[in-house]
């Protein structure tokens, strides 16, 4: 670790890390030998020295366990640029404590500021505290290494654990005690089996006999860092020597921190096994929810001056913010009340019309909108989000060129007319489901081909696999790029997608590399390669759900879509008899509705594209829903299991799996609240209908 990267709470990395795996206050000092011993002439025979000179090999194999404590400052980091942010400019100050035993046990605590790092070894599994409560699992690698590190007397039998030792030409170095003189350093080389870690140098004080320096160099010629840990002073205690003071340098290129550590006590005592154990990771104190807290300042300040239109456009705002949309809409509208063309109060009406489906009276509000002010950009792309919706995809280009995301609008520009269009005969079409795992697939026909398809509200378009566009001989004039870096995409239109017995026309598709829709789906065989004969190589989006209700029933195993017309109102109703919470569409199809975690409010994506988990959540939401972080586990996902999940009324569900550290986000783009995820594991227990229509999402009975 560069001091660059390094930090204060990573400070016990640089303590016990593969750099410099045995630790910093493993080894023992000063010795009150009279005179220096000649030559060693063996690695074995300078080793042997320092367990004398620590105390003999009896008196060391007497203490089972210690407890060491020190003080710990950082000195001011040499060779920093101004703009390194990771720097240490002033002294920082903290503690290290260290428990270790002699059959290999370990416990270590830092403590900087209010930064705290924990690291321990149970005698079989290594593990730390991250700065997040959740608990890391060392690799078998790693945890190799944390063995070597736990031993009180690493010095000891050696051989019994396959260390390699080679000896060094001695050197000399000034005395830096007194100013004058030199003191002569046998040095070895000291290797652990593998290739895990670098070999350290063991540099011994002639004289005294123990420990003087460790080095250990990682990395080549300019990316090399060297890290020293110098021993300084030392006490007695118990009859053994242990360090005092320690200092420990890290150095790469020009950059240099120096950590400075004074032992305080050295405890030789036996402490309980759960004091190394695998701690159990307990849910964080609840941080405050700052869109209800700005929320409820922005009430405070509207029932104070009830005539105030700025008082009662900040409560707008600030409801807008948190998800509270219908307060939102009161709040927005009494402001116009009071003040008819306040510009944001017509803004978060518009908004909220638009996230509700209602595009006629969102076209109004933003013309006003416009008119009183708000900025051409924002008013465009929220223009673009309707003609999305309304499927004109001319309008759409139109609409993305005038809010300046002429990047993402190229690929509109090949439509003339709208897209999309429904055939359907029947009011109620049932699309059984081919498969629940390991994700739910139907069966459609495109190209004169029937084929697996998965319905992904969490897509957009109908997405089709390279291989299945080459087969059905599909054009793609227009490419684009999925995200800055991501790979391409090809776009075309599908003249015709057959979903049971109704049919889209002129159905935009995105076409992905091969392969990619089955690694999406669970297809692709775990060590790569190409996915079989049963793959998934469709998926469908939500904006080629919009023409229909559709109602996810997996416990009968059957899709059921509704067209969104008159004719079939009557079909339309059935579905809106049972309890249902708010629905609302962002953007092009992003997907919306409250939830409680726990006893915790929040909104959440409905994303039925997600796969082996129920949900998933950002770390301030689980922790107000006193979800206690995992203990992750190399090579496996990070999962805690959630109390209770909520859906108003509508739907509740207990001990649900959710992932862990996979959701960062906590506002949208359109700039109010989001929280995590849901997906099919956990909504999928019920029948369940999207109804954008009524912009409500319905849970059914079961049965």
């Amino acid at each position: 670790m560069s001091p660059r990267s390094a930090t204060p709470a990573l400070v016990c990395l640089l303590l016990a890390s593969p750099l410099a795996p045995f630790g910093c206050l493993h080894v023992p000092t000063e010795s009150d030998a009279p005179a220096a011993p000649a030559a060693p002439e063996t690695a074995a025979q300078v080793l042997t020295r320092h367990v004398q000179a620590l105390g003999g090999e009896a008196a060391l194999r007497k203490i089972a366990g210690r407890t060491t404590e020190a003080r710990m400052t950082f000195l001011p980091d040499e060779g920093c640029t101004e703009d390194d942010g990771s720097c240490i400019r002033e002294p920082l100050k903290g503690s290290f404590m260290l428990h270790t035993t002699a059959d290999g046990r370990m416990y270590r605590r830092t403590v900087v500021g209010e930064l705290i790092e924990e690291r321990g070894f149970d005698g079989t599994r290594g593990w730390q505290v991250l700065l997040d409560g959740t608990v890391r699992l060392e690799t078998p690698e790693e945890a190799a290494v944390s063995r070597e590190d736990a031993f009180l007397h690493w010095y000891l039998d050696p051989e019994k654990r396959g260390i390699e030792m080679e000896l060094l030409p001695a050197r000399t170095i000034e005395d830096s005690e007194d100013g004058e003189g030199t003191r002569t350093l046998d040095g070895l080389r000291w290797i652990l089996p593998g290739d895990m870690v670098s070999p350290k140098e063991l540099w011994f004080d002639r004289t005294s006999g123990l420990l003087r320096e460790e080095v250990v160099v990682d990395g080549a010629g300019e990316q090399a860092t060297r890290q020293t840990i110098s021993y300084l002073s030392y006490r007695t205690v118990d009859g053994v020597k242990v360090p005092e003071k320690i200092e420990l340098e890290t150095a790469s290129g020009p950059q240099r921190r120096v950590v400075e550590f004074f032992t305080t006590q050295v405890r030789h005592e036996t402490l309980p096994d759960d004091t190394f154990a695998v701690p159990t990771p307990v849910a964080p104190p609840a941080p405050d929810d700052p869109f209800l807290t700005a929320l409820t300042a922005a009430r405070t300040e509207a029932e104070a001056a009830p005539k105030d239109a700025t008082a009662r456009v900040g409560l707008a705002r600030a409801a807008y913010a948190a998800a509270h949309f219908d307060e939102a809409k009161a709040a927005a509208r009494k402001t116009l009340s009071l003040q008819r063309d306040e510009p944001e109060a017509l803004w978060i009406l518009a908004r909220v019309a638009v996230l509700e489906g209602d595009l006629s009276g969102a076209k109004s509000l933003l013309a006003r909108a416009e008119k009183a002010g708000v900025r051409p950009a924002e008013i465009a792309r929220q223009r673009a989000w309707i003609a999305s919706h309304r499927r004109d995809y001319r309008a759409l280009a139109a609409a993305l060129d005038a809010a300046g995301l002429s990047h993402v609008s190229g690929r509109y520009r090949m439509f003339t007319g709208k897209v999309l269009g429904l055939s359907s005969k029947s009011c109620r079409v049932t699309l059984p489901l081919a498969r629940t795992e390991p994700s739910p697939a139907v069966k459609l026909s495109l190209g004169g081909r029937e084929v697996l398809a998965m319905i992904d509200t969490g897509a957009t378009d109908t997405i089709l696999d390279a291989d299945l566009a080459d087969a059905i001989g599909l054009a793609r004039p227009a490419r684009s790029k999925l995200g800055p870096s991501g790979p391409e995409v090809q776009h075309g239109v599908l003249g015709r997608l057959a979903l049971g017995e109704a049919s889209l026309l002129r159905v935009p598709v995105d076409v992905f590399q091969a392969g990619a829709i089955a690694q999406m789906a669970g297809d692709a065989p775990k060590g790569g390669g190409k996915a079989g004969d049963g793959a998934v190589q469709v998926v469908l989006g939500m904006r080629t759900l919009e023409p229909f209700q559709v109602t996810f029933d997996l416990p009968g195993g059957t899709v059921e879509l509704v067209p969104r017309t008159r004719r079939c109102k009557g079909e339309l109703a059935r579905a809106r008899k049972d309890p249902s919470v708010p629905l609302w569409v962002h953007e092009t199809h992003y997907l919306y509705v409250p939830a409680q975690l726990g006893p915790a409010e929040g909104l959440f994506l409905v994303n039925t594209g997600m796969r082996d988990v129920a949900l998933t959540a950002n770390r301030a939401a689980f922790a107000r829903g006193k979800v206690a972080p995992p203990v992750v586990e190399p090579g496996k996902p990070a999962m805690v299991t959630v109390p209770a999940l909520t859906l108003g009324e509508a739907f509740s569900a207990k001990d649900v799996r959710a992932a862990f550290g996979y959701f960062d986000q906590n506002q949208t783009s359109g700039g109010f609240r989001v929280d995590g995820m849901i997906g099919l594991e956990v909504l999928g227990q019920r029948r369940f209908t999207l109804d954008l229509d009524t912009a409500r999402l319905y849970i059914h009975p079961p049965g």
